[in-house]
Formats: structure tokens, C-alpha cells, sequence
């Protein structure tokens, strides 16, 4: 238990480095664009310290049941931070990388089994590094958490700058809501009913009697991430539904085939010809909606 609390402060500390590593990496090759990059890196420091502390009770628990080295504060502040950094990582692999593939075949199962290798390589150098000069790991630790933040707040160039267009004060303010996953087909104001009479959405169905409402409108995307990049760039992302729709409504189910639209590589959002791809989307959209019709008529 001694060594459980004297660890606490080493293990905020590794943390606060493994948040800082981690904003550097999505600063300058995600890309993302901070207004405040030292403030926000300041931020994941302090949520990742806290994360850091918390692991340590399962950092414990893991090296007891495994027989692992845990004599020194050392020892579990290192689990504690290996653990957190292979959890993140493998996160950002399969979520970025692989798209959610299935972890147990090809290269995923190579890469989850290489980072665990890897996790007790480096613990064995953790442990050579802090028995050595445990000082001196810790002034260098802290010296990252203080320059990674400055380095970003004083070292990143957004690689796309601000617009810069005037906005005249004239124009009125605009509100978008946006519903994630809602179905027009299940809305009273795109013609639907229920046996029992039940209204399903009588808000949007008196606010539509007064607005203007768009019949045949198609989502960008089939999911949600590169739908929503649309909506904010103005940019159009390939387009996933299938060049015959109908012959997939033919040969499967009406949900095996809606399924399988959102199948296939998840591509971002790139600059295109605006007309070509409205064109082909609207071809595509019109025979899929025919081969849905289709489809209910005969069931």
C-alpha cells in the first residue's frame, strides 16, 4: 500500500507526459486546430495525469495476478503509464487505421500483439533508466510536460489559415439543427402514418406546414463523421452507395442490402467537380429509391 500512494505523484506525472505527447501528435499531424494550443495541451496534461492515478489500483491488481515486477513506486507508476498509452494507441489504430476491422486476424492481430511486446520491453528499460538515475528521469519528464505546451503554443502554423472574408452585418443569423439517424420515412410530414393514429412527430410536422421542406434530399455520406465534415466544408465525399442498388435489393433483404451501403473504405472529404458528383448521386440515389419501392410493393 506504501508504494500504491507513493507512486501517486509519478504516475500524475507520467500522464500529464503521455497527454502532452498525444496533443503534440494531433496538433501537427492530425492537424487539428486549436485557438489556444498551450491551454488545451494544459488540459489533456491534467486529464491524463488524473487518468494516470486512477489506473494505478488496476495497474496493481494486473502485475499481482501476472507476478510482475512492483517493488518499487517506479514499477507501478510504469505499468500505470504503459497500460494507458497501449489502451490509446491501439485505440487510435483501429478506430483511424483499420476502421473498426475485427482485432484478431491479420495485420490488427500483429500490431495488438507486437504493442504488448512492446509494453514489456518497455518496462524492462523503464525500470533500468529509473534504478539508475530516478532523479534525472523525472527532471526530464518534467521538463516535457513544460516544453511540449509552449513548444505548440509558440511552434504551430495551422495548416489551413483562418478565412478572412468580411461578414456584413446585414445577414441574419442562421441555426442548424442537425438529428442523427432520424428516418423521413418515419416522419408525418414526409407522408407517414400509424394504424393507430399516434402522431410520430407533430413539432416537425406544424413547424414544416410553415417552412420549406425538401422532398428528395440524400445524406453525403452513409455515416455520420464524413457527413458531417460535408455539412461543415461545402466539400462532397465519395459517394458509397452501389452503381446497381437494385440488383442488391434483389438478391438480399431490404436491411442486408441499407447495411450494406455504409460498407467499404470510410474516405475523407476531398475537393471535386460539384456538378459530376451531383449528377451521379442523383442517378444512383433515383434507381436505389425505385429499387426500395420495388422491394416494398412486393412484400
Amino acid at each position: 500500500m506504501k508504494n500504491l500512494l507513493r507512486a501517486v505523484p509519478l504516475a500524475f506525472l507520467l500522464g500529464a507526459f503521455l497527454g502532452a505527447l498525444e496533443g503534440i501528435c494531433l496538433l501537427f499531424f492530425v492537424d487539428l486546430q486549436f485557438r489556444q494550443p498551450a491551454l488545451e495541451m494544459f488540459g489533456m496534461e491534467w486529464r491524463h495525469g488524473l487518468l494516470g492515478v486512477v489506473a494505478l489500483p488496476v495497474a496493481l491488481l494486473v502485475a499481482i495476478v501476472l507476478r510482475l515486477p512492483r517493488k518499487t513506486p517506479a514499477d507501478l507508476a510504469g505499468w500505470s503509464f504503459l497500460g494507458i498509452s497501449w489502451l490509446i494507441l491501439n485505440m487510435w489504430i483501429h478506430t483511424e487505421v483499420y476502421r473498426h476491422a475485427s482485432v484478431f486476424r491479420g495485420q490488427p492481430l500483429l500490431i495488438l500483439l507486437g504493442s504488448i511486446a512492446a509494453v514489456f520491453i518497455l518496462h524492462w528499460v523503464f525500470r533500468r533508466v529509473t534504478a539508475k538515475t530516478t532523479k534525472h528521469a523525472i527532471i526530464v519528464i518534467c521538463a516535457g510536460v513544460i516544453f511540449l505546451p509552449v513548444k505548440a503554443q509558440f511552434g504551430y502554423t495551422r495548416a489551413t489559415p483562418p478565412p478572412t472574408a468580411q461578414v456584413s452585418a446585414d445577414l441574419p443569423d442562421i441555426t442548424v439543427v442537425v438529428i442523427d439517424t432520424l428516418r423521413a420515412d418515419h416522419l408525418g410530414l414526409y407522408g407517414y402514418s400509424r394504424k393507430d393514429g399516434e402522431q410520430t412527430s407533430p413539432f416537425m410536422d406544424s413547424f414544416a406546414a410553415e417552412s420549406l421542406v425538401f422532398e428528395n434530399c440524400w445524406s453525403q455520406a452513409p455515416w455520420t463523421r464524413p457527413s458531417m465534415a460535408s455539412l461543415h466544408s461545402g466539400l462532397f465525399c465519395t459517394p458509397a452507395i452501389p452503381s446497381a442498388p437494385s440488383a442488391c435489393f434483389k438478391k438480399k433483404s431490404r436491411a442486408s442490402c441499407l447495411t450494406g451501403l455504409g460498407g467499404g473504405p470510410k474516405r475523407s472529404c476531398t475537393p471535386a467537380s460539384t456538378d459530376s458528383i451531383c449528377s451521379g448521386l442523383r442517378t444512383r440515389s433515383n434507381s436505389l429509391r425505385t429499387a426500395m419501392r420495388a422491394s416494398s410493393s412486393g412484400t
